[in-house]
Protein backbone atom coordinates (compact mmCIF):
# COMPACT_ATOMS: atom_id res chain seq x y z
CA UNK A 1 0.00 0.00 0.00
CA UNK A 2 1.23 3.48 -0.93
CA UNK A 3 2.16 5.42 1.55
CA UNK A 4 -0.06 8.76 2.41
CA UNK A 5 0.75 11.60 0.04
CA UNK A 6 0.58 14.26 3.09
CA UNK A 7 -0.44 16.70 0.60
CA UNK A 8 -3.28 18.09 -0.84
CA UNK A 9 -5.82 15.40 -2.25
CA UNK A 10 -6.24 17.10 -5.96
CA UNK A 11 -2.26 17.27 -5.76
CA UNK A 12 -1.58 13.73 -4.86
CA UNK A 13 -3.95 12.75 -7.70
CA UNK A 14 -2.41 14.70 -9.98
CA UNK A 15 1.32 13.79 -9.47
CA UNK A 16 0.60 9.93 -9.10
CA UNK A 17 -0.32 10.01 -12.65
CA UNK A 18 3.11 10.91 -13.91
CA UNK A 19 5.75 9.78 -11.47
CA UNK A 20 7.30 6.19 -11.34
CA UNK A 21 9.07 5.81 -7.91
CA UNK A 22 12.11 3.37 -9.94
CA UNK A 23 14.96 5.24 -9.07
CA UNK A 24 16.57 7.04 -12.11
CA UNK A 25 19.23 4.29 -12.16
CA UNK A 26 16.76 1.55 -12.37
CA UNK A 27 14.33 3.01 -15.31
CA UNK A 28 18.05 3.75 -17.64
CA UNK A 29 18.01 -0.26 -17.35
CA UNK A 30 14.54 -1.34 -18.14
CA UNK A 31 13.87 -3.37 -21.54
CA UNK A 32 12.66 -0.99 -24.09
CA UNK A 33 9.66 -1.05 -26.09
CA UNK A 34 9.64 -4.16 -28.71
CA UNK A 35 9.97 -3.46 -32.19
CA UNK A 36 6.15 -3.08 -33.68
CA UNK A 37 4.41 -1.63 -30.68
CA UNK A 38 1.90 1.34 -30.96
CA UNK A 39 3.81 4.59 -30.07
CA UNK A 40 2.60 5.34 -26.49
CA UNK A 41 0.52 8.55 -26.36
CA UNK A 42 2.29 11.69 -25.96
CA UNK A 43 2.05 13.70 -22.81
CA UNK A 44 2.70 17.46 -22.18
CA UNK A 45 3.66 20.14 -19.40
CA UNK A 46 2.81 24.00 -18.90
CA UNK A 47 3.06 25.89 -16.02
CA UNK A 48 4.57 29.30 -15.02
CA UNK A 49 7.79 30.92 -14.09
CA UNK A 50 7.77 33.60 -11.13
CA UNK A 51 9.80 35.82 -8.90
CA UNK A 52 10.16 34.15 -6.01
CA UNK A 53 9.90 37.04 -3.45
CA UNK A 54 7.16 39.02 -4.92
CA UNK A 55 5.19 36.38 -7.39
CA UNK A 56 5.76 38.19 -10.30
CA UNK A 57 5.11 36.51 -13.58
CA UNK A 58 9.27 36.32 -16.08
CA UNK A 59 8.77 37.12 -18.86
CA UNK A 60 11.26 35.84 -21.25
CA UNK A 61 12.69 32.83 -19.02
CA UNK A 62 13.93 29.56 -20.74
CA UNK A 63 12.59 26.61 -19.88
CA UNK A 64 14.40 24.01 -21.23
CA UNK A 65 12.82 19.99 -20.79
CA UNK A 66 15.83 17.19 -21.37
CA UNK A 67 15.11 14.08 -21.55
CA UNK A 68 17.57 11.47 -19.24
CA UNK A 69 17.26 8.56 -22.64
CA UNK A 70 19.98 8.81 -25.26
CA UNK A 71 18.44 9.40 -28.58
CA UNK A 72 15.90 12.42 -27.70
CA UNK A 73 16.62 16.10 -27.94
CA UNK A 74 15.97 18.32 -25.59
CA UNK A 75 12.84 20.51 -25.82
CA UNK A 76 13.37 24.57 -25.14
CA UNK A 77 10.31 27.26 -25.01
CA UNK A 78 10.41 30.61 -24.00
CA UNK A 79 7.80 32.15 -21.29
CA UNK A 80 5.11 34.78 -22.28
CA UNK A 81 4.25 38.39 -20.76
CA UNK A 82 2.57 36.83 -18.11
CA UNK A 83 5.12 33.98 -17.47
CA UNK A 84 3.67 30.95 -18.87
CA UNK A 85 5.70 28.23 -20.65
CA UNK A 86 4.08 24.84 -22.56
CA UNK A 87 5.29 21.61 -23.84
CA UNK A 88 3.08 19.75 -26.36
CA UNK A 89 3.91 16.38 -27.69
CA UNK A 90 6.45 15.07 -25.21
CA UNK A 91 7.34 11.46 -25.64
CA UNK A 92 6.98 9.52 -22.50
CA UNK A 93 10.45 9.24 -20.40
CA UNK A 94 12.35 10.21 -17.34
CA UNK A 95 13.18 14.27 -17.73
CA UNK A 96 14.17 17.15 -16.01
CA UNK A 97 13.77 20.60 -16.38
CA UNK A 98 15.70 23.62 -16.32
CA UNK A 99 14.74 27.09 -15.80
CA UNK A 100 16.87 30.57 -16.55
CA UNK A 101 16.36 33.94 -16.97
CA UNK A 102 18.85 36.87 -16.67
CA UNK A 103 18.65 38.66 -13.21
CA UNK A 104 17.84 35.25 -11.66
CA UNK A 105 19.39 31.69 -10.25
CA UNK A 106 18.75 29.02 -12.63
CA UNK A 107 16.69 26.48 -10.86
CA UNK A 108 15.30 22.98 -11.55
CA UNK A 109 13.60 23.11 -8.40
CA UNK A 110 9.30 23.54 -9.93
CA UNK A 111 6.06 23.32 -7.32
CA UNK A 112 2.81 22.27 -7.63
CA UNK A 113 0.93 24.73 -5.02
CA UNK A 114 2.70 23.40 -1.73
CA UNK A 115 4.24 20.53 -3.16
CA UNK A 116 7.95 20.65 -4.40
CA UNK A 117 8.60 18.60 -7.81
CA UNK A 118 11.18 15.98 -7.39
CA UNK A 119 14.19 17.67 -10.10
CA UNK A 120 14.12 14.25 -11.58
CA UNK A 121 10.50 12.65 -12.93
CA UNK A 122 8.97 10.26 -15.05
CA UNK A 123 6.32 11.28 -17.55
CA UNK A 124 3.73 8.87 -18.19
CA UNK A 125 1.64 7.97 -21.46
CA UNK A 126 -0.95 10.68 -22.40
CA UNK A 127 0.20 12.77 -19.29
CA UNK A 128 -1.41 16.44 -19.22
CA UNK A 129 0.96 17.43 -16.08
CA UNK A 130 -0.49 21.24 -15.32
CA UNK A 131 0.18 24.35 -13.58
CA UNK A 132 4.08 23.07 -12.64
CA UNK A 133 5.27 26.92 -10.83
CA UNK A 134 9.47 27.76 -10.61
CA UNK A 135 10.22 30.08 -8.41
CA UNK A 136 13.68 31.67 -9.09
CA UNK A 137 15.50 33.80 -6.71
CA UNK A 138 17.79 36.63 -7.73
CA UNK A 139 21.61 36.59 -8.16
CA UNK A 140 23.96 38.29 -6.42
CA UNK A 141 26.53 41.32 -7.82
CA UNK A 142 29.84 42.05 -6.53
CA UNK A 143 31.10 45.58 -7.94
CA UNK A 144 33.34 48.11 -7.14
CA UNK A 145 36.85 49.82 -8.60
CA UNK A 146 40.27 49.42 -9.29
CA UNK A 147 42.91 51.91 -9.42
CA UNK A 148 46.80 51.98 -9.14
CA UNK A 149 48.18 53.90 -6.21
CA UNK A 150 48.33 56.97 -7.57
CA UNK A 151 44.30 56.82 -7.55
CA UNK A 152 43.97 57.08 -11.16
CA UNK A 153 41.94 54.08 -12.88
CA UNK A 154 43.47 50.58 -13.47
CA UNK A 155 41.88 49.96 -17.12
CA UNK A 156 41.04 46.07 -18.42
CA UNK A 157 42.70 44.73 -14.75
CA UNK A 158 41.26 41.45 -14.45
CA UNK A 159 39.13 40.91 -11.23
CA UNK A 160 38.28 37.11 -10.06
CA UNK A 161 35.52 36.33 -7.76
CA UNK A 162 36.94 32.91 -5.93
CA UNK A 163 35.20 30.23 -3.82
CA UNK A 164 36.36 27.77 -1.28
CA UNK A 165 35.50 24.37 -1.93
CA UNK A 166 36.07 20.90 -0.97
CA UNK A 167 36.12 18.41 -3.90
CA UNK A 168 37.17 14.89 -3.49
CA UNK A 169 38.96 15.19 -0.21
CA UNK A 170 41.02 18.16 -1.78
CA UNK A 171 40.81 21.99 -0.64
CA UNK A 172 40.94 24.49 -3.84
CA UNK A 173 39.80 27.80 -4.83
CA UNK A 174 36.92 27.27 -7.74
CA UNK A 175 36.60 30.52 -9.74
CA UNK A 176 32.65 31.53 -9.80
CA UNK A 177 33.02 34.82 -11.83
CA UNK A 178 35.51 36.50 -13.84
CA UNK A 179 35.45 40.03 -15.62
CA UNK A 180 37.44 43.11 -16.57
CA UNK A 181 37.81 46.71 -15.48
CA UNK A 182 36.10 49.42 -17.81
CA UNK A 183 37.83 53.21 -18.52
CA UNK A 184 37.49 53.86 -15.41
CA UNK A 185 38.33 51.34 -13.38
CA UNK A 186 35.20 50.06 -12.57
CA UNK A 187 34.24 46.54 -12.52
CA UNK A 188 30.60 44.62 -12.31
CA UNK A 189 30.31 40.46 -11.50
CA UNK A 190 27.06 38.91 -11.63
CA UNK A 191 24.86 35.52 -11.54
CA UNK A 192 26.29 34.88 -8.19
CA UNK A 193 24.87 32.23 -5.54
CA UNK A 194 24.67 32.82 -1.97
CA UNK A 195 27.99 32.29 -0.13
CA UNK A 196 31.75 33.26 1.01
CA UNK A 197 33.95 34.87 -1.61
CA UNK A 198 37.27 36.65 -2.27
CA UNK A 199 38.33 39.13 -4.72
CA UNK A 200 41.14 39.44 -6.62
CA UNK A 201 41.89 41.91 -8.96
CA UNK A 202 45.46 41.56 -11.88
CA UNK A 203 46.83 44.24 -14.03
CA UNK A 204 49.64 43.24 -16.90
CA UNK A 205 51.38 46.10 -18.84
CA UNK A 206 50.15 45.88 -22.65
CA UNK A 207 52.43 43.67 -24.77
CA UNK A 208 55.34 45.20 -26.00
CA UNK A 209 55.35 45.54 -30.15
CA UNK A 210 56.22 42.81 -31.81
CA UNK A 211 60.25 42.71 -32.05
CA UNK A 212 61.06 45.39 -29.89
CA UNK A 213 64.12 44.95 -27.42
CA UNK A 214 63.00 46.45 -23.84
CA UNK A 215 65.52 48.67 -22.66
CA UNK A 216 66.09 47.95 -18.65
CA UNK A 217 65.05 50.72 -16.42
CA UNK A 218 67.73 53.01 -14.47
CA UNK A 219 68.22 55.59 -12.31
CA UNK A 220 69.39 58.68 -12.60
CA UNK A 221 73.34 57.34 -11.78
CA UNK A 222 72.57 55.11 -15.10
CA UNK A 223 72.11 52.31 -12.38
CA UNK A 224 69.79 49.40 -13.16
CA UNK A 225 66.98 49.60 -11.54
CA UNK A 226 64.88 46.71 -10.10
CA UNK A 227 61.94 45.45 -12.25
CA UNK A 228 58.53 46.64 -10.65
CA UNK A 229 55.20 45.57 -11.25
CA UNK A 230 51.27 44.80 -10.09
CA UNK A 231 51.16 41.82 -8.36
CA UNK A 232 47.76 40.15 -7.84
CA UNK A 233 46.17 42.01 -4.99
CA UNK A 234 43.01 40.63 -3.46
CA UNK A 235 40.38 42.57 -1.14
CA UNK A 236 41.13 44.48 0.41
CA UNK A 237 44.17 45.64 -1.09
CA UNK A 238 46.41 42.86 0.98
CA UNK A 239 48.85 40.33 -1.63
CA UNK A 240 48.12 37.11 0.56
CA UNK A 241 45.05 35.17 0.15
CA UNK A 242 44.97 34.32 4.02
CA UNK A 243 44.90 38.20 4.83
CA UNK A 244 41.75 38.61 2.22
CA UNK A 245 38.34 39.77 3.45
CA UNK A 246 35.26 37.20 2.86
CA UNK A 247 32.46 38.94 0.92
CA UNK A 248 29.18 37.26 2.31
CA UNK A 249 26.67 37.14 -0.15
CA UNK A 250 22.91 36.02 0.06
CA UNK A 251 19.83 35.92 -2.25
CA UNK A 252 20.13 39.27 -4.50
CA UNK A 253 22.36 41.16 -2.41
CA UNK A 254 24.79 42.93 -4.14
CA UNK A 255 27.81 43.89 -2.59
CA UNK A 256 29.01 47.52 -3.82
CA UNK A 257 32.37 49.23 -3.06
CA UNK A 258 34.20 46.85 -3.13
CA UNK A 259 37.67 48.23 -4.40
CA UNK A 260 41.04 47.42 -4.28
CA UNK A 261 44.23 49.41 -4.68
CA UNK A 262 47.14 48.10 -6.99
CA UNK A 263 51.16 49.30 -5.52
CA UNK A 264 53.76 48.15 -7.48
CA UNK A 265 56.02 45.76 -5.82
CA UNK A 266 59.31 44.47 -6.96
CA UNK A 267 59.09 41.81 -9.10
CA UNK A 268 61.60 39.15 -11.24
CA UNK A 269 61.64 37.26 -14.08
CA UNK A 270 61.04 33.53 -15.38
CA UNK A 271 63.21 32.71 -18.28
CA UNK A 272 63.21 29.29 -19.92
CA UNK A 273 62.15 26.87 -22.56
CA UNK A 274 59.15 23.99 -22.71
CA UNK A 275 60.91 20.73 -24.30
CA UNK A 276 58.58 17.86 -26.23
CA UNK A 277 59.23 14.77 -24.36
CA UNK A 278 58.11 13.29 -28.01
CA UNK A 279 61.24 15.15 -30.38
CA UNK A 280 63.19 16.53 -27.91
CA UNK A 281 62.99 19.90 -29.23
CA UNK A 282 61.85 22.94 -27.79
CA UNK A 283 58.44 24.02 -28.22
CA UNK A 284 57.77 27.28 -30.10
CA UNK A 285 54.13 28.01 -28.82
CA UNK A 286 53.52 26.62 -25.89
CA UNK A 287 51.08 27.82 -23.46
CA UNK A 288 52.29 28.53 -20.32
CA UNK A 289 50.06 29.34 -16.99
CA UNK A 290 51.68 30.55 -13.49
CA UNK A 291 49.86 30.11 -10.38
CA UNK A 292 50.37 31.21 -7.13
CA UNK A 293 50.42 28.14 -4.85
CA UNK A 294 49.14 28.63 -1.31
CA UNK A 295 50.79 27.66 2.41
CA UNK A 296 49.91 23.76 1.53
CA UNK A 297 50.52 22.93 -1.90
CA UNK A 298 46.80 22.87 -2.64
CA UNK A 299 45.29 26.11 -3.19
CA UNK A 300 46.32 28.20 -5.95
CA UNK A 301 45.14 31.39 -7.47
CA UNK A 302 46.09 32.66 -10.96
CA UNK A 303 49.29 34.98 -11.44
CA UNK A 304 48.47 38.48 -13.61
CA UNK A 305 52.42 38.19 -15.20
CA UNK A 306 53.28 39.25 -18.62
CA UNK A 307 54.36 36.30 -20.96
CA UNK A 308 56.41 37.08 -23.86
CA UNK A 309 57.89 34.04 -26.68
CA UNK A 310 60.38 33.84 -28.95
CA UNK A 311 60.94 32.44 -32.54
CA UNK A 312 63.20 29.50 -30.90
CA UNK A 313 61.27 28.20 -28.27
CA UNK A 314 62.14 30.63 -25.19
CA UNK A 315 60.03 31.99 -22.90
CA UNK A 316 60.24 35.00 -20.27
CA UNK A 317 57.64 35.62 -17.71
CA UNK A 318 57.80 39.06 -16.52
CA UNK A 319 56.18 40.93 -13.27
CA UNK A 320 56.61 37.71 -11.03
CA UNK A 321 56.51 38.66 -7.19
CA UNK A 322 58.40 36.57 -5.22
CA UNK A 323 56.71 33.35 -4.37
CA UNK A 324 55.57 30.17 -4.52
CA UNK A 325 54.43 29.14 -8.06
CA UNK A 326 52.89 26.51 -10.14
CA UNK A 327 54.17 26.88 -13.74
CA UNK A 328 52.48 24.76 -16.27
CA UNK A 329 52.81 24.02 -20.02
CA UNK A 330 51.01 22.44 -22.71
CA UNK A 331 51.38 22.11 -26.32
CA UNK A 332 49.72 19.80 -28.97
CA UNK A 333 51.78 17.64 -30.97
CA UNK A 334 51.58 14.58 -33.37
CA UNK A 335 47.70 14.45 -31.90
CA UNK A 336 49.27 13.80 -28.73
CA UNK A 337 48.51 17.31 -26.12
CA UNK A 338 51.28 17.44 -24.14
CA UNK A 339 51.71 19.12 -20.72
CA UNK A 340 54.48 19.89 -18.30
CA UNK A 341 54.69 21.35 -14.79
CA UNK A 342 56.78 22.24 -12.05
CA UNK A 343 57.03 23.87 -8.82
CA UNK A 344 59.03 27.14 -9.33
CA UNK A 345 59.68 28.95 -5.59
CA UNK A 346 60.80 32.85 -6.94
CA UNK A 347 62.79 34.94 -4.52
CA UNK A 348 64.45 38.35 -5.03
CA UNK A 349 66.68 37.35 -7.94
CA UNK A 350 65.57 35.89 -11.77
CA UNK A 351 65.40 32.77 -12.95
CA UNK A 352 66.51 31.98 -16.21
CA UNK A 353 67.30 28.87 -18.00
CA UNK A 354 63.94 27.06 -16.76
CA UNK A 355 63.51 23.52 -18.22
CA UNK A 356 59.69 22.44 -18.03
CA UNK A 357 59.05 19.05 -19.84
CA UNK A 358 56.05 18.70 -21.60
CA UNK A 359 55.18 15.17 -21.76
CA UNK A 360 52.07 13.62 -23.55
CA UNK A 361 49.22 11.13 -21.27
CA UNK A 362 51.01 7.60 -20.82
CA UNK A 363 48.75 4.85 -20.77
CA UNK A 364 47.99 2.47 -18.17
CA UNK A 365 45.89 -0.52 -18.89
CA UNK A 366 43.81 -2.43 -16.68
CA UNK A 367 40.87 -5.14 -16.76
CA UNK A 368 37.64 -5.35 -14.73
CA UNK A 369 35.93 -8.81 -13.41
CA UNK A 370 33.57 -9.64 -10.70
CA UNK A 371 35.35 -9.68 -6.84
CA UNK A 372 35.00 -13.86 -6.83
CA UNK A 373 37.38 -13.04 -10.67
CA UNK A 374 34.41 -14.40 -13.20
CA UNK A 375 33.91 -11.95 -15.91
CA UNK A 376 31.63 -9.18 -16.26
CA UNK A 377 28.08 -9.82 -18.21
CA UNK A 378 28.78 -8.32 -21.59
CA UNK A 379 25.31 -6.55 -21.06
CA UNK A 380 26.75 -4.69 -18.45
CA UNK A 381 30.19 -4.01 -20.10
CA UNK A 382 28.60 -2.48 -23.03
CA UNK A 383 26.91 0.26 -21.05
CA UNK A 384 29.03 0.75 -18.06
CA UNK A 385 32.34 3.13 -18.40
CA UNK A 386 35.61 3.93 -16.71
CA UNK A 387 36.36 7.20 -14.90
CA UNK A 388 39.95 9.01 -13.92
CA UNK A 389 39.34 12.21 -11.99
CA UNK A 390 42.51 14.42 -11.15
CA UNK A 391 42.91 15.48 -7.27
CA UNK A 392 44.17 18.13 -8.95
CA UNK A 393 42.33 20.57 -10.89
CA UNK A 394 44.53 21.72 -13.28
CA UNK A 395 45.08 18.21 -14.44
CA UNK A 396 42.94 16.48 -17.72
CA UNK A 397 40.40 14.07 -16.61
CA UNK A 398 40.42 10.38 -18.61
CA UNK A 399 37.89 8.03 -19.15
CA UNK A 400 37.51 4.57 -21.72
CA UNK A 401 35.01 1.63 -22.05
CA UNK A 402 36.27 -1.77 -21.64
CA UNK A 403 36.68 -4.07 -24.68
CA UNK A 404 34.49 -7.47 -24.35
CA UNK A 405 36.60 -9.31 -22.38
CA UNK A 406 37.05 -6.53 -19.49
CA UNK A 407 39.97 -4.80 -20.68
CA UNK A 408 40.51 -1.15 -20.87
CA UNK A 409 43.41 1.68 -21.39
CA UNK A 410 43.03 4.79 -19.76
CA UNK A 411 45.56 7.74 -21.18
CA UNK A 412 46.62 10.01 -17.78
CA UNK A 413 49.29 12.77 -17.33
CA UNK A 414 52.09 11.65 -15.31
CA UNK A 415 52.78 13.30 -11.64
CA UNK A 416 49.27 13.30 -11.17
CA UNK A 417 47.11 11.60 -8.81
CA UNK A 418 43.61 10.09 -9.96
CA UNK A 419 40.36 8.90 -8.36
CA UNK A 420 38.90 5.77 -10.49
CA UNK A 421 34.85 5.45 -11.10
CA UNK A 422 32.77 3.37 -12.87
CA UNK A 423 29.75 5.03 -14.13
CA UNK A 424 26.63 3.55 -15.61
CA UNK A 425 26.71 0.26 -13.36
CA UNK A 426 23.44 -1.35 -12.63
CA UNK A 427 21.53 -0.31 -9.56
CA UNK A 428 22.66 -3.17 -6.88
CA UNK A 429 26.94 -2.95 -8.41
CA UNK A 430 29.31 -0.69 -7.39
CA UNK A 431 33.21 -0.33 -7.87
CA UNK A 432 34.47 -2.90 -4.75
CA UNK A 433 37.61 -3.03 -5.45
CA UNK A 434 41.42 -1.10 -7.82
CA UNK A 435 44.47 -2.14 -6.55
CA UNK A 436 47.88 -2.43 -8.88
CA UNK A 437 51.10 -3.62 -7.92
CA UNK A 438 49.58 -4.25 -4.07
CA UNK A 439 48.44 -0.50 -4.13
CA UNK A 440 44.91 0.02 -3.55
CA UNK A 441 43.71 2.77 -5.84
CA UNK A 442 40.56 3.38 -3.87
CA UNK A 443 41.97 4.86 -0.68
CA UNK A 444 44.89 6.08 -2.28
CA UNK A 445 44.17 7.29 -5.64
CA UNK A 446 46.23 6.11 -8.93
CA UNK A 447 49.31 7.77 -9.00
CA UNK A 448 51.53 7.54 -12.24
CA UNK A 449 54.85 8.46 -11.59
CA UNK A 450 56.88 10.18 -14.83
CA UNK A 451 58.77 7.53 -16.75
CA UNK A 452 57.49 4.57 -15.01
CA UNK A 453 55.69 1.79 -16.65
CA UNK A 454 52.89 0.94 -14.24
CA UNK A 455 51.32 -2.94 -13.50
CA UNK A 456 47.91 -3.08 -14.73
CA UNK A 457 45.49 -2.14 -13.04
CA UNK A 458 42.64 -4.52 -11.18
CA UNK A 459 39.28 -3.38 -11.37
CA UNK A 460 36.56 -5.52 -8.97
CA UNK A 461 32.86 -5.22 -9.44
CA UNK A 462 30.33 -6.55 -6.63
CA UNK A 463 26.59 -7.16 -7.91
CA UNK A 464 25.83 -7.36 -4.13
CA UNK A 465 25.59 -3.53 -3.16
CA UNK A 466 23.57 -2.56 -0.11
CA UNK A 467 20.19 -0.78 -0.52
CA UNK A 468 18.28 1.98 1.76
CA UNK A 469 14.44 2.66 1.06
CA UNK A 470 12.85 5.53 3.07
CA UNK A 471 11.00 8.41 3.92
CA UNK A 472 11.98 11.97 4.55
CA UNK A 473 9.34 13.70 6.87
CA UNK A 474 8.75 17.69 7.99
CA UNK A 475 8.91 18.29 11.87
CA UNK A 476 4.85 18.08 11.92
CA UNK A 477 5.46 14.49 10.44
CA UNK A 478 4.18 14.94 7.13
CA UNK A 479 5.82 14.00 4.09
CA UNK A 480 8.48 16.21 2.56
CA UNK A 481 8.78 15.53 -1.30
CA UNK A 482 11.68 16.53 -3.58
CA UNK A 483 14.11 17.06 -1.45
CA UNK A 484 17.59 16.20 -1.81
CA UNK A 485 19.18 13.18 -0.48
CA UNK A 486 23.01 12.95 0.50
CA UNK A 487 25.29 9.72 1.47
CA UNK A 488 28.14 10.70 3.00
CA UNK A 489 30.50 8.01 3.68
CA UNK A 490 31.47 8.34 7.67
CA UNK A 491 34.34 8.98 7.73
CA UNK A 492 34.81 9.59 3.63
CA UNK A 493 38.75 9.59 3.28
CA UNK A 494 39.58 6.86 0.56
CA UNK A 495 35.86 6.48 0.19
CA UNK A 496 34.94 9.06 -2.38
CA UNK A 497 33.29 6.66 -5.01
CA UNK A 498 30.94 5.81 -1.92
CA UNK A 499 29.43 9.21 -2.13
CA UNK A 500 25.82 9.27 -3.42
CA UNK A 501 23.21 12.64 -4.25
CA UNK A 502 19.82 11.44 -4.96
CA UNK A 503 16.12 12.80 -4.18
CA UNK A 504 12.95 12.08 -2.58
CA UNK A 505 9.87 10.98 -4.95
CA UNK A 506 6.58 13.24 -4.77
CA UNK A 507 5.94 10.64 -1.61
CA UNK A 508 8.86 11.51 0.35
CA UNK A 509 10.14 8.43 -0.67
CA UNK A 510 13.54 8.22 -1.81
CA UNK A 511 15.70 4.69 -3.00
CA UNK A 512 19.46 4.23 -3.03
CA UNK A 513 21.34 0.83 -4.44
CA UNK A 514 24.98 -0.06 -5.18
CA UNK A 515 25.67 1.51 -1.53
CA UNK A 516 29.43 -0.24 -0.33
CA UNK A 517 29.58 -2.09 2.99
CA UNK A 518 30.39 0.66 5.96
CA UNK A 519 29.12 3.72 8.08
CA UNK A 520 27.53 6.68 6.69
CA UNK A 521 25.42 9.58 7.18
CA UNK A 522 22.04 10.30 5.54
CA UNK A 523 21.29 13.50 5.03
CA UNK A 524 17.66 15.68 3.65
CA UNK A 525 17.93 18.90 3.00
CA UNK A 526 15.84 21.33 0.97
CA UNK A 527 17.19 25.13 0.00
CA UNK A 528 20.61 25.90 1.66
CA UNK A 529 22.16 22.40 2.62
CA UNK A 530 23.34 22.05 6.53
CA UNK A 531 26.51 21.40 5.81
CA UNK A 532 29.61 20.57 2.96
CA UNK A 533 29.44 17.35 2.62
CA UNK A 534 33.24 16.79 1.09
CA UNK A 535 34.84 18.97 3.57
CA UNK A 536 36.70 16.98 6.03
CA UNK A 537 36.05 19.56 8.94
CA UNK A 538 32.23 19.97 8.60
CA UNK A 539 31.62 15.98 9.13
CA UNK A 540 30.11 17.03 13.03
CA UNK A 541 27.54 19.32 11.54
CA UNK A 542 26.70 16.34 8.39
CA UNK A 543 26.31 14.04 11.87
CA UNK A 544 23.95 16.73 13.54
CA UNK A 545 21.60 17.20 10.31
CA UNK A 546 21.48 13.52 9.22
CA UNK A 547 21.31 9.68 10.53
CA UNK A 548 23.99 7.61 10.59
CA UNK A 549 23.43 3.96 9.18
CA UNK A 550 25.66 0.95 8.55
CA UNK A 551 24.89 -0.67 5.62
CA UNK A 552 26.52 -4.59 4.85
CA UNK A 553 26.72 -6.16 1.91
CA UNK A 554 23.61 -7.45 -0.22
CA UNK A 555 21.25 -6.10 2.73
CA UNK A 556 18.35 -3.50 2.40
CA UNK A 557 17.93 -0.96 5.32
CA UNK A 558 14.61 1.07 6.06
CA UNK A 559 15.01 4.52 6.78
CA UNK A 560 13.36 7.43 8.27
CA UNK A 561 14.81 10.99 7.82
CA UNK A 562 14.20 13.87 9.26
CA UNK A 563 14.43 17.21 6.47
CA UNK A 564 17.23 18.62 7.71
CA UNK A 565 17.47 22.54 8.70
CA UNK A 566 20.83 24.74 7.86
Amino acid sequence: MRRPCGIAASVCGIVALFFSTASLSRAQWETPTPAGTAEPAPASIRGTVVAQRNGIPLNRASVVLTPRSAGLPPLSVTTDVKGRYSFSGVPPGVYEIQVSRDGFLPSSTGWMQSYRFPPVFTLRPGADLDALEFRLFPWGVVSGQVTFEDASPAVNAEVALYRDVWRRGSHIYEIAARGRTDDRGNYRLYNISPGTYFLSAGWSRPASVPGAIEQARRDQQGKVVPDQAYAVTFYPSVQKLLDAAPIRLGYGDEATAIDVVLNQTPTVRILGHVTSALTGQWITNPGITLRRVGADDALSVGAAVALSLDQRGGFELSGVAPGAYDLVAEADEDGKHLIGRRLVPVGEESITNLDVLAVPPKKWTGRIRLVNGDPVAEDILSRIRIEAEPRDDLAPSASASPEPDGAFELELAPGETYDIYVRNLPEDAYLASAAAAGVNLISSGADLNPGATPEPMQLGLSLSGAGATGVVLNDDRTVAPGVNIDLVPDPPAGRYQAFQQSYADEYGNFHLTGIPPGKYIMIAWAGEAPCDIYDPGSLPACRAAGAEVTFREGERETVTLRLAHP
